[in-house]
């Protein structure tokens, strides 16, 4: 059962959600790979058959033999195996991960994986796979060399290592690859990976390659995933190779990257590329060069630097602010002037992201996936769930709305009819979360989703539902650094759709388990959850203004007129919700002329009370109190 981890542990306030560690859920939806502006993983097969990497040994699995496992600690399951398929333990999440078509490019159509899930509980793992028939590479003398391989991993705070000997298993020498510090926690490899370590400190002590080579690779992990390798090579190593392992555009005074962020909450950008030297050679002068181009045009080196053979680091180019709306190409290249890359394909990266008038947004915007309801507690119920992003306010702005997107599959997925609640939350100063509307003082919004609200397929083509809040939520950082938008429900469960990979561990699950109570976990696959934030002053392209007046007469039984003004000629919707905060009725009025108009609300159906109309002008609202009486 695949684990879905979350950081932190505090005491949860009322209405608000606090954040635990070591709990587990099945994982429904797709683990979409790294793409888009999102990171970019080294995805460029490393070359088997050019000089200066010439392939002295290569094994791609496909004998099924050769190789044997073995455990320096207790197991009852899951320890290295060379497969064909995927284990079950892997394959029945819905849907599938789909990584083995990739794994399964070989002749022989195998690669070896060990699953430390199908261990269950917590038993630790501490696994080996070590070739067979050592290798003979006394020929090579001191020939720096490489071991590159085809991997496949999700990983957490398990370890992965290459290990090689020079003298038939006697000694070893260890190199860590997908370490915490380069490979943020709680992350999925792209589709496939390509690994590159330098091995040439094993010959340190012999002074030279000898005739008895082995190679092993080493898991360390409890209950946390999986490791898969195929299409293992040696090479000689060339003497200049920078590689770019992942690139990545945040503000440089936080760590969330966006794809959409309002001209508002914009400042001065960092772009960052995490670097590895996989050559034989020193790279002293080691740069990054970043080029901005779209909306807006920008260019920066970092500071020349130091990469040492097997080392990586991260270097940075900042110093520019995006000042107008639209769509930025960001490209990364690193090298080092004073050498001449011998694989310079690996040495760039590219990415997207967009200033926009209002919309705060993580998502890529295409729909990869989905997280079903499931029962928590195994109690043969689904529970009720909540699904949390994080983003960082770096200027007050008043929230006015949420959008989310929600799928449905050939099993059903998101039922038409569903009722889902939403909210805003916000930091309460320990580690937890504070709800603006918390079902006490303040009504908790609700919506009842249509069949024109559901998307039915993957891809770009999606349905965003607009999600208005009762009234402007101001969300000042003075107030709390991060507001967090919320969906869930209570009783029917919906698809929350899933769009892209987060580097970082700020997107959450919320279960409400019948039995077992309330469990918190973070997630890597993006909720497809957008904040949107018009009326910064003075920013917006077009400021529409909207002068909403009081409803006449007020209070009413049957029908009442609702007076408005517009600057401009703007797209106009018109709600009315009950003091539960859920949608009453609700009309798509148009474009409506720039002027005085007015709405005529035919009220006889409802009950005797209180309620709030909402006029929505191009993403504004503006919220008044009407009565009915009876």
């Amino acid at each position: 059962m695949k684990k879905i981890y979350f950081a932190g542990l505090t005491t949860l306030l009322v209405g608000g959600t606090a954040i635990a560690q070591n709990s587990e859920i099945t994982f429904k939806g797709k683990m979409s790979r790294e793409e888009g502006f999102n990171r970019t993983r080294t995805t460029i097969a490393p070359s088997y058959a050019k000089a200066p990497n010439d392939t002295i040994w290569f094994d791609d699995f496909s004998s099924g033999t050769g190789w044997t496992a073995s455990n320096q600690g207790a197991h009852t399951a899951g320890d290295w195996a060379i497969v064909s398929a995927m284990p079950a333990s892997l394959t029945s999440q819905v849907p599938p991960y789909d990584f083995p078509i990739a794994m399964n490019s070989n002749s022989g159509g195998n690669f070896a994986i060990i699953d430390s899930d199908a261990e269950g509980g917590t038993a630790t793992q501490d696994a080996l796979l070590t070739l067979d028939t050592p290798i003979d590479l006394s020929a090579m003398g001191t020939t720096s060399l490489s071991i590159r391989f085809t991997e496949i991993y999700r990983h957490f705070y398990d370890y992965n290592f290459v290990e090689v000997s020079n003298d038939n298993g006697t000694t070893w020498t260890t190199f860590a690859v997908n370490t915490v510090a380069t490979v943020p926690v709680n992350t999925n490899s792209g589709d496939p990976e390509f690994e590159d370590v330098n091995i040439s400190s094993a010959m340190a002590t012999a002074g030279s390659w000898g005739s008895q080579v082995l190679i092993r690779f080493w898991y360390q992990g409890q209950w946390d995933w999986f490791w898969g390798i195929d299409d293992v090579a040696i090479v000689e190593t060339p003497a200049d190779d920078l590689n770019v392992s992942s690139s990545k555009t945040h503000y440089t005074s936080a760590t969330i990257q966006y794809s959409q962020i309002p001209l508002s909450q914009v400042v001065d950008m960092s772009f960052d590329a995490n670097v590895t030297n996989v050559g034989g050679a020193d790279q002293t002068t080691s740069q990054l060069d970043v080029t901005v181009s779209g909306a807006g045009s920008f260019s920066g080196s970092s500071p020349s630097t130091n990469i040492a053979v097997g080392t990586s680091t991260k270097l940075s180019v900042n110093g520019y602010t995006p000042t107008a709306i639209g769509t930025y190409d960001v490209a990364f290249n690193v090298y080092d002037p004073a050498t001449t890359d011998n694989t310079p394909a690996n040495n760039v990266a590219f990415g997207t992201f967009d200033i926009t008038s209002n919309t705060y947004a993580r998502d890529t915007g295409s729909l990869d996936g989905w997280y079903a309801p499931f029962d928590d507690d195994s109690d043969m119920i689904d529970d009720p769930m909540e699904f949390i992003g994080q983003f960082e306010m770096n200027a007050a702005a008043d929230i006015t709305a949420i959008q989310a997107v929600f799928a449905s599959n050939s099993t059903g997925g998101t039922p038409v009819g569903q009722e889902i609640y939403y909210n805003v939350y916000s930091d309460d100063g320990a580690g937890g979360f504070l709800p603006v509307y918390d079902g006490l003082g303040t009504p908790i919004p609700t919506y009842t989703l249509a069949a024109g609200d559901i998307t039915s397929s993957t891809g770009s083509t999606t349905n965003w539902v607009n999600l208005p809040l009762p009234a402007p939520v101001n969300a000042d950082p003075a107030v709390s650094a991060n507001w967090y938008p919320v969906v869930g429900y209570s009783v029917d469960g919906f698809h929350m759709a899933v769009s892209g990979d987060a580097p970082d561990t700020t997107n959450f699950l919320t279960v409400f388990a019948t039995t077992a109570g309330q469990s918190n976990y973070f997630i890597t696959s993006i909720p497809m959850l957008r904040l949107v934030m018009p009326g910064a002053s003075g920013i917006e392209d077009t400021d529409v203004s909207l002068d909403l007046g009081q409803n006449m007469p007020n209070p009413f039984n049957g029908t009442t007129v609702i007076p408005f003004t517009l600057s401009q000629a703007s797209d106009v919707s018109f709600i009315v919700t009950d003091v539960t905060g859920k949608i009453i009725d609700s009309k798509e009025l148009g474009i409506l002329s720039s002027g005085e108009q007015r709405i005529e609300f035919d009220g006889s159906n409802l009950a005797g009370g209180v309620y709030y109309y909402s006029v929505v002008i191009d993403g504004k609202k503006s919220t008044k109190q009407f009565s009915v009486v009876k």
